[in-house]
């Protein structure tokens, strides 16, 4: 799973906010096992503010700085980490849940926000045909998690055109869905190996 190679936290969280999902490293980081993080959503005790979490990720300026919060370890201890969260969409542009990055607060981790993978990792760490300027920022909204409607409404063009740049940077990168571009972005391209 994308998750489990991941250099930080991952979590995927349902509609409401609530972790379905959460990788080996959070579960560390958090100091719970697995099992007793699940056990402990479903019973309604979260290790977070569920509302803070829908707050940050309602607020589309923190998916790029990402968002201080306060998480309780195993064994209640408070401990500040840094959220980056990750609207996910349906087909019809309806919220299905979200995915987010969680990392220790330290003074550099807010540094290298997600958003900038795109400017990192594109095209040239990925052999990819270059991306046009309009390109890039289309890229760059769809990654700080906007969706095809608000990247519209920020570019001032319509939902259509948004389309139709996302097919030409999925074609140009040779990929086929969000998920891969997110792979992508952050394990880069699998280098081939030899036969």
């Amino acid at each position: 799973m994308l998750g489990e190679r991941l250099a930080s936290g991952f979590a995927v969280l349902d509609a409401r906010g609530w972790i379905t999902y959460a990788n080996d490293l959070l579960c560390r980081l958090l100091q719970f096992p697995r099992s007793a993080l699940l056990e402990s959503i479903a019973h309604h005790r979260p290790p977070y503010d569920p509302s803070q979490y829908q707050a940050c990720l309602a607020d589309t300026a923190k998916h790029t700085r990402g968002v201080l919060m306060n998480w309780r370890t195993y064994t209640n201890c408070e401990l500040r980490l840094v959220v980056w969260p990750f609207p996910l969409f349906g087909p019809a542009g309806e919220s299905i849940g979200s995915f987010a990055l969680i990392e220790p607060a330290t003074p550099s981790t807010t540094a290298s926000s997600p958003s900038a993978l795109v400017d990192s990792q594109l095209p040239d760490d990925l052999g990819s045909p270059a991306l046009s300027p309009r390109e890039r920022e289309i890229l760059q909204a769809l990654v700080e998690g906007k969706s095809l409607d608000q990247a519209a409404a920020t570019f001032r063009i319509s939902p259509h055109t948004v389309r139709n740049h996302r097919k030409r940077i999925y074609r140009k990168l040779d990929i086929r869905s969000e998920a891969e571009l997110l792979r992508l972005l952050f394990l880069g391209r699998p280098r081939a190996t030899p036969d």
